[in-house]
């Protein structure tokens, strides 16, 4: 049977007095919030993922753990935004009652749905996958962002701006950084900033997109 797994740091929302924004350019208004599914002994898989700071880009990511062991994103939303301390911002987690077994056994359907409020800018996403019980391999992958369903084969990484209207996005078929040896299903919150300035280095160097995006 699974299990979902709520990580201890899922949604830290801090609110700030205007005086103490003034001292610190960065502060932190929406981390983790990832669910993880995973079957003793075969696929894990966690998604719902968020880190939103002030000042910085906005991640939400997904990934998968193989038959090895080794954690790897299925998919990245990068997100251009405006927050500040003063913002009003909620991400929400997935809902992980979505997901089931089928009646046979013999496949896991994985429903994961996301919202990321940013004051008035509103960013909907799903991720919809099938695990094979029986060969443990992740299937028939599902991905919609603002109702636009994502075609995986043409790239697992969204380039989010989120201070237009309305909200642009751009699919970028560029690799997904490397995860080296970090656990989703267990991941700490300062492993968020590291992860994710690492993460915006590797794809500037990668995505012209995002180098324009994302640049100064």
């Amino acid at each position: 049977m699974f299990t979902h797994l709520r990580l201890l740091c899922a949604m830290a929302l801090i609110s700030l007095s205007s005086s103490h924004a003034a001292e610190q350019d960065e502060q932190v208004l929406s981390l983790g919030g990832g669910i993880s599914s995973r079957l003793t002994g075969s696929v894990t898989v966690s998604h719902g993922h968020g880190y939103v700071v002030a000042g910085e880009p906005g991640f939400s990511f997904g990934g998968i753990k193989d038959d090895q062991g080794k954690w790897k994103l299925n998919y990245l939303v990068l997100v251009k935004h405006r927050a500040t301390a003063k913002s009003s911002v909620d991400h929400r987690n997935p809902e992980p009652t979505i997901s089931f077994d089928t009646s046979d056994g013999t496949e896991r359907r994985l429903n994961f749905i996301q919202r990321l409020r940013i004051d008035d800018a509103i960013l909907d996403y799903s991720y919809r996958g099938r695990i094979d019980l029986v060969t443990n391999t992740l299937t028939n992958e599902q991905f919609t962002v603002q109702g636009k369903p994502m075609q995986v084969k043409n790239g697992r990484l969204i380039v989010v701006d989120m201070t237009v209207e309305p909200i642009r996005l751009q699919q970028v078929n560029a690799d997904l950084p490397a995860t080296n040896d970090v656990d989703f299903a267990n991941i700490q919150p300062k492993q968020y900033q590291e992860l994710t300035r690492q993460w915006m280095s590797e794809l500037a160097n990668k995505s012209e997109i995002v180098a324009k995006q994302f640049g100064p």
